[in-house]
């Protein structure tokens, strides 16, 4: 793999999870709602590191990059956003109010790592020099509980939450814990107990973590199990190798399912079958058609003839497109990707709706979309009134697919 190459799909790396529209990665089973008094069904929804909002009862929790202090709530009924409090007299500008989580004096929740479990919302803050601390809280803000910082060993100041999902009371976890040698930084992926200062226990790190630029995302949970890749640039800039693994924590057993060169791995999992598209950027910036492929069988075959980054929302697998962007590519002086269209597909296969992606968000290049069984919501950063803003759509998934665009609007300020 030569350096161009190299380059050209490190930054369409950062690109895909972090500035251009993502997509989430959504659990297999359609999710049950829950109250504070609904103990025994806990939320489904799996998600990487893209996923700002998290479904609630009649709305859904969400955080944002311009008030990243507060945790808010979209009220569907009301069709508005509040912070989580419901303290009398609150102004909800400091380290009292209910929607702030945190105990430092620069407070930040990690927007991308919200979960409803149990009829609590979990989430984490970076806010002291320990690294990330996880909270959680009623629905309403209050019964404040900080369950202890992310215990693993770490260069001070780089460690961070990428990605974490709850099941069954514990919390599995891609967390970035340093720099290597190369000036990367890199993973590794722990579990830990929702029980308050449990400690945390590795479970998967790169022998060659340190000397190789490793990266690793996409966590996926289905029927019981834990899935992640784990992407590695070897041999120099020659060769490149994506890495799907399982883990299963019944047996506490890791097992690597599926592994490609030179080509990424985007997926989803749907009983225990794994639906992906691979990436190949040797010589191309293109994806290969989404495939079915079985662990137990080792067999794949081909499901649509159309490629891209998948998901599965608990109704439909959800392919977003990409494609070379000449405009941007001449702009930045770099090859660049940008979403095209949104596509909706049945579990057997077939189209149900395509969706161009300029309808959903107003600036593709600087935007994340992120998706429930009930919302399509998009986060986008744009200059409104002379000032820089965070504009958040709200659509309605079943408006969606029946052809209605209509969606709600808040806007975020810049406050500096």
């Amino acid at each position: 793999m030569n350096t161009k190459c190299k380059k050209t799909f490190t930054l369409f790396f950062c690109i895909l999870l972090s500035i251009l529209i993502i997509l989430p990665m959504f659990s297999c089973s359609k999710k049950a709602k829950e109250t504070a008094a609904d103990t025994n069904t806990a939320s489904n929804t799996a998600k990487s590191g893209a996923c700002f909002f998290e479904d609630g009862e009649n709305g859904f929790y969400f955080a944002t990059a311009l008030e990243e202090e507060y945790l808010f709530f979209y009220d569907e009924a009301a069709q508005s956003a509040v912070k989580t409090c419901g303290k009398a007299n609150c102004r909800h500008d400091s380290n009292d109010c209910n929607s702030r989580f945190g105990t430092g004096s620069s407070n930040m929740i990690n927007m991308y790592n919200l979960q409803y479990d149990h009829g609590k919302i979990y989430l984490w803050s970076s806010s002291t020099m320990e690294g990330p601390h996880l909270y959680s809280a009623d629905p309403d803000g209050t019964n404040h509980e900080d369950l202890g910082a992310l215990k693993i060993d770490m260069t001070r100041g780089q460690s961070g939450v990428y990605a974490s999902f709850i099941l069954n009371d514990m919390v599995y976890v891609i967390a970035t814990v340093g720099t290597n040698q190369l000036g990367y930084q890199y993973q590794r992926f722990y579990k830990r107990s929702i029980q308050p200062g449990a400690d945390t226990v590795l479970l998967f790190a790169d022998e060659d973590e340190k000397t190789v630029e490793h990266r690793m995302d996409a966590l996926v949970v289905c029927d019981g199990m834990v899935y992640f890749v784990d992407d590695a640039f070897l041999d120099g800039t020659n060769r490149f190798e994506s890495k799907l693994y399982r883990y299963d924590p019944a047996k506490d057993e890791l097992q690597n399912i599926l592994t490609l060169e030179n080509k990424r791995i985007n997926y989803t999992v749907k009983d225990q079958k794994v639906y992906y598209s691979a990436f190949n950027y040797e010589g191309q910036l293109c994806y290969e058609d989404f495939c079915c492929y079985d662990p137990e069988t080792k067999e794949s075959q081909s499901f649509y003839p159309a490629g891209g980054h998948i998901t599965w929302d608990g109704q439909h697998f959800v392919l977003s497109q990409f494609e070379y962007d000449a405009e941007l590519s001449e702009k930045y002086n770099k090859d660049e990707l940008s979403v095209t269209a949104v596509l909706f597909i049945s579990e057997n296969g077939e189209l149900i709706r395509e969706i161009p992606a300029e309808q959903l968000a107003e600036d593709l290049s600087e935007a994340n979309i992120c998706m429930s069984e009930e919302y399509i919501v998009t986060d986008a950063y744009i200059f409104k009134d002379n000032q820089f803003a965070e504009e958040i759509r709200i659509f309605k998934k079943d408006d969606v697919l029946d052809g209605k665009l209509e969606y709600q609007t808040i806007t975020f300020t810049d406050k500096f």
